[in-house]
């Protein structure tokens, strides 16, 4: 998977929360099928 990556062969899509205060919200998008592939907060 790591050569398809590197040739662009392998695309993902992700949903990124920032900030703490925004961790329960992202986690009720995620249950609700808010999110485009992974749900990621940053913090």
């Amino acid at each position: 998977m790591a050569e398809w990556l590197k040739a662009d062969k392998l695309t993902y899509l992700e949903t990124i929360a920032e900030g703490f205060e925004n961790i329960p919200q992202a986690f009720i998008d995620l249950l609700d099928g808010k999110n485009k592939g992974k749900m990621i907060v940053v913090v």
